[in-house]
This record gives structure tokens, sequence and C-alpha cells, in this order.
């Protein structure tokens, strides 16, 4: 049999480091993508920070997590009910939504999580005597089959959690993205493991120590030899190739500058296309930009936009157009610094981090007139009463400031030696912690 090359994206499970075991769907989510990466032979798998870093399902944990129900094995509806209760399911008089299960009888039914069909196992006398999947809102039987696997998660399975060095081969290849975002924010997962472990520790004694929790993604960087990294900033770092392609463009909502940018490109023959993500929002952009024939708007969804001057080539997403994106799965504590997807939320006087110049205060969005062409930047100010204009392309460099409550941070002087030291001393911290499995 041949496999296709696996396209995955990882996901996190949203929770904080330290939290205990739920059986929610982002962790069956978590366990179902490791899988698919563990039997697959070849593929490009990404990977954000946090799911590299932290722990995750080990190669024994995905077989010991594994259940199979077979023809003519034997049925036994308690044990089944108590194997499904301790894997996070709730009974409930029909099985209609992921991590259900019921029983009537003979006829004992269950939703399995990341699957779009329930399950039910027909019991005659003492053994399984019929297996079907069903659809879980019309209850009618779709098809037959001999054998049914699925994934029961546990406490007692929690042990089983490793890194994710398990599952790295001599010869897979690796893209970075910025050293110095991923150096710093691995600190700031050591900071979040250091604060969240003193609680741990009141509750279990017997907690994983943080310098243990994290995978150390600072020494693989530097020990990992087959590896590309993509610098943020042009002119960063010596000897780096630079490719015609520019960033994403955000509008937040400027129908006027959008409008203006739109006729440029067409007058320099430009092909323009815009990812909507949805037939609705699609709609919606053809009726707002009818001005625009030769426009193209896809249903599609990509993550962000680009251009390729020599092809003449722009691309939009819908949300660098609106201002906004989906809700995404997020954790839910955050320290020091979390990435910004829109300034819509920020307010004047709230704190930022920038890569390269450290900690400003955030003061607007402010249109500025260079070489003759209006555009949107950035304004944030540093110590001294510097200021910083950061065009709206890179907000991708800023991060909201998350500190200590009550605590205001001291404001960063631009090209001085105080964020430098800062970084100077992450590094160090991350080069003299050796993280090794208990």
């Amino acid at each position: 049999m041949l496999l296709e090359p696996l396209f995955k994206l990882l996901p996190t499970t949203g929770k904080k480091l330290y939290s205990k075991f739920e059986g929610n769907d982002n962790e069956y989510e978590l366990i179902s993508s490791f899988q698919k990466v563990h039997t697959s032979k070849s593929g490009i798998i990404i990977v954000p920070l946090r799911t590299f870093a932290t722990y995750v399902p080990s190669k024994n944990m995905l077989e010991e997590s594994e259940i199979t129900f077979r023809l003519n094995e034997a049925f036994d509806p308690t044990h089944m009910s108590e194997m499904l209760a301790e894997a996070g399911y709730y009974r409930s008089p029909s099985t209609t939504v992921p991590g259900e299960f019921s029983v009537h009888g003979e006829i004992f039914d269950f939703f399995p999580h990341n699957d779009s069909l329930a399950v039910r196992i027909h019991g005659g006398w003492d053994t399984i005597e019929k297996i079907t999947l069903f659809d879980p809102i019309t209850q009618d039987m779709v098809k037959t089959v001999s054998n049914v696997t699925c994934t029961l998660l546990h406490e007692n399975t929690m042990d089983l959690y490793g890194y994710i060095s398990d599952y790295i081969q001599s010869n897979d290849y690796f893209f970075f993205i910025s050293k110095e975002r991923l150096f710093s924010s691995f600190h700031s997962l050591l900071i979040e493991a250091k604060a969240l472990y003193r609680e741990a520790f009141l509750e279990d004694p017997h907690s994983i120590k943080p310098d243990k929790i994290l995978f150390d993604v600072p020494s693989f960087y530097e020990e990992i030899q087959r590896k590309t990294t993509i610098v943020d900033v042009k002119g960063q770092t010596e000897k780096a190739y630079s490719f015609d392609v520019d960033g994403p463009h955000s509008y937040f909502g400027n129908f006027v500058l959008l409008k203006e940018d739109l006729h440029n490109l067409f007058r320099n023959n430009y092909n323009v296309i815009i990812f909507a993500g949805s037939e609705i929002q699609k709609k919606r952009l053809a009726s707002m930009l009818s001005i625009f024939p030769q426009l193209s708007i896809s249903t599609d969804e990509i993550s962000g936009g680009f251009s390729i001057a020599t092809e003449k080539l722009s691309v939009l997403c819908d949300h660098e157009i609106f201002g906004r994106r989906k809700l995404v799965t997020n954790t839910l504590h955050k320290v020091q610094s979390s990435p910004l997807d829109s300034f819509v939320d920020l307010s004047h006087g709230d704190y930022v981090v920038h890569v390269n110049y450290g900690i400003g205060r955030f003061d607007k969005i402010d249109r500025v007139n260079m070489s003759g062409r209006e555009r949107d930047y950035i304004k944030i100010e540093y110590g001294d009463n510097e200021i910083l204009f950061v065009p709206i392309e890179q907000a991708n460099l800023i991060q909201r400031y998350i500190g200590s409550e009550g605590k205001a941070p001291k404001l960063d002087r631009i090209g001085g030696q105080g964020w430098e030291h800062k970084k100077s001393k992450s590094k160090e911290i991350s080069r003299t912690t050796r993280i090794t499995p208990d």
C-alpha cells in the first residue's frame, strides 16, 4: 500500500502547562494528528512553537491508547462503559456529539472524537454480533464493518508523554521563522513554566520541574545541521538569501487605501487575487470592489497574503482587508508577550514589544506621507521620548506586552543596550538550561 505524503498543521491543546487531563476534543485532536505523523513516510509538518516545545504524545502512548472492537469478541457493556468514562466520555440517553456514549440493552453506541460517524455495537448474548457506523444526527446506519479502532485517553497514559524529538528522523529538514523570535518565545515559555510550577508543586510534590517539562528548542536549533532560517527583516543577517517576495499588507477596513492600491496594481499590470474564505465573503467583496472587473476572488482560505514583483502578482486575504481573524484555539495562560493578530483591540498607552527594539508604548496607527505616498504606520513611544514608526506590513514584528499584573515595565531606548542585554541573557539561559527527560 502506498502512503500519500502528509501535509499537516499540528494543533495545540489550548491548555496551560501543568494542566490536568480532561479528555476534551483538543487533546484527542492532538493524539489523532500525531498518529498521522507516526504512520506517514514523508510530508510537510507545520508545528507551532508551543507544540514543538511542550510535551506531546509519545509513540508508546499512541499504541497504549488504541483500542479495537472486533466481531465475535467479548461483549461486555459494563466494562466498555467504564473504559469510556475513564477516557472522558459522558453517558447520554442518545449519542449525538463526539465524546458521548449510550447503552440500550444489547446495543452500545459511542461517538469517537475527531470522527464524523458514531459507532454502534450489537451484542448477541456475550459476543459482538454486528458493528455499524451511523449518522449521529439522523441515527441512520451508513455502513457495516468487521472492526473499529479508536483512541481512548485516560489518566494512566499521561505518564507516556514525551518530546517531539521522538518523531524526528535523521533525514528531516527544518525551516525556522526568525531565530530571535524563536528564542524569545521559548524564553517566555520557560518563565511560564516556572510561574506555574509553584502551584503544581503545592498540589503534587512530584510535578515535573520547569527545566524538564520543555524540549530544549534553542539547543536543538544550534545543533541541527539540516535547516533554513527565514529572516523577518532584510539586512538582519549577513549572507542571507533575498527573495523577491513581499509580506502581507493590512488595511484594517480602510477601503479608500485598498482601492487606491488596487488602482496602482492594475495600472502596473498586476494580477490580484483575494482569498475570501467563504462564498458569502466572496459575494460581499465582489459587491464592494465591483469597479475592478479584473480582480480575482477565491472562496479558499490561506494564512497570509504576499506579493511577487517579478511575477506581477499580489495576493490578499479577507482578514487583512477587514482587520480581523477567525477565532482560533489559544493557550489559556500567556506571560510576558503574546502575538498580535490585529491592532483594533490596542488602546493608546498599551505596552508592546518589538523584536528588535524592545518594550515601547503604543500610541496610534498614523497616516504618514513618505516619498509622496501616504501609508499607515504603527507609532510607538520609547524611552527618552523617542518615536518609532513601524510600517503596518511589519506588524508581525510586534507583540503585546503581558508582564506582572499591576507593574508597568520600563521603556527601552532605541539603540540602547537594555534590550540587547535582555536578549543576550535570554539566549544564555537557553544555552545553560540543558533539558533531559525524567
